[in-house]
């Protein structure tokens, strides 16, 4: 009788086995690399969107607070002052006594510009100071300029009788995000 073995003679992978081992294999790293660049791609398309819609947020929020409490209104370039000036808002602030009894008056101006790219506010306060009898005592300016917003790709501001109509489009990249906004100044009859 013929004696069998144990164990049967080792044989390797057929050419088929390997064929579809790899094959298995390159369709999970294409997986795999998918995953990861769109990962990349997609947070940096997201952080583009992001930066973008937070600069459109920050000059709805200067433009409304300015725009609120506004008793007169510009849009355009006056061309009398420097800049390419988008839009200048003027009021008076609440008047106040000093120690003296001299009434103080602060009156604003504000004057957002725009050169391309950002938008900035500048911001001019006077106080007048009268004496009791209503004589100019004293005027005293001081200037603010902030850049309220990058990557503002355009602008627009328009106005029905009551209101301001303002549009910003902010690009970042190749991601577009836009903001349209309505503000009625306080006091105004037209503008």
């Amino acid at each position: 009788m013929k004696s069998t073995t144990l164990f049967r003679r080792a044989e390797g992978f057929s050419l088929l086995e390997l064929v579809v081992a790899v094959a298995i294999t390159s369709m999970i790293i294409v997986g795999i690399t998918t995953i990861i660049f769109h990962l990349i791609f997609h947070r940096e398309h997201t952080q583009d969107s992001m930066i973008a819609s937070e600069q459109l947020r920050s000059a709805h929020y200067w433009l409304s607070l300015d725009g609120l409490v506004a008793q007169n209104t510009e849009i355009g370039d006056d061309l009398e002052t420097p800049g390419n000036e988008v839009l200048t808002l003027f009021w008076v602030g609440y008047e106040r006594r000093d120690a003296q009894d001299n009434q103080l008056a602060d009156l604003y101006e504000v004057r957002y510009l725009y050169d391309g790219d950002a938008i900035r506010r500048i911001k001019n306060v006077t106080t007048a100071t009268y004496d009791s009898d209503g004589n100019l005592l004293d005027l005293c300016s001081s200037n603010l300029t902030i850049t309220v917003a990058r990557n503002i790709a355009d602008i627009n501001i328009g106005s029905d009788n009551l209101s301001l109509d303002i549009s910003l489009t902010a690009v970042v990249n190749d991601v577009e995000n836009a903001k349209s906004f309505n503000i009625s100044p306080r006091g105004v009859t037209d503008l």
